[in-house]
């Protein structure tokens, strides 16, 4: 079964919430089911995982896989920025190093073209271009099943 619309990820965030739940209930009591708490719940639940994997989804379909695998190869980067500028977080030597070796690592993903199954440098995948079809003389049922033919195979 497969799903592009986000439902089994909400299945699987709603799942993760009634399993998590009664540790919950241990540590907070009767608190955890004030309107205003689980209100930011649900919103935490929206921003940190449905939001983001919808997101990336819809770029799954809509970009190529090596624009979509830099972009999500940058993604611990991001996430080590957004520590120092939003959580005031200091990082060490060790994962700034981290930091810059995935930069550079995407940044030379980007620049270098693609190299086909063969090894030869190409910078856009090769489709291989049908012949044009031949005039119609009366063979207009035998051109529409190899064009048919011709489809299936794509």
């Amino acid at each position: 079964m497969v799903s592009t619309d986000g439902t089994f990820l909400a299945y699987a965030v709603l799942w993760a919430a009634v399993l998590s739940l009664p540790f919950g209930v241990a540590q907070a009591g009767g608190r955890l089911l004030e309107p205003r708490v689980l209100a930011a719940g649900f919103g935490i639940a929206l921003l940190s995982a449905v939001l983001p994997y919808t997101l990336d989804m819809a770029a799954l379909r809509r970009l190529p896989s090596r624009i979509v695998a830099v972009l999500e190869s940058l993604e611990p980067a991001v996430g080590g920025l957004a520590a120092v500028a939003l959580l005031e977080e200091l990082l060490t030597g060790l994962q700034w190093g981290g930091v810059a070796c995935v930069v550079i690592a995407s940044i030379g993903t980007f620049l270098v073209p693609a190299r086909s199954a063969k090894g030869k440098a190409h910078s856009a995948p090769h489709r291989r271009q049908e012949p044009e079809p031949k005039p119609d003389r009366g063979e207009g049922i035998v051109h529409a099943a190899e064009s048919g033919a011709r489809a299936v195979r794509r």
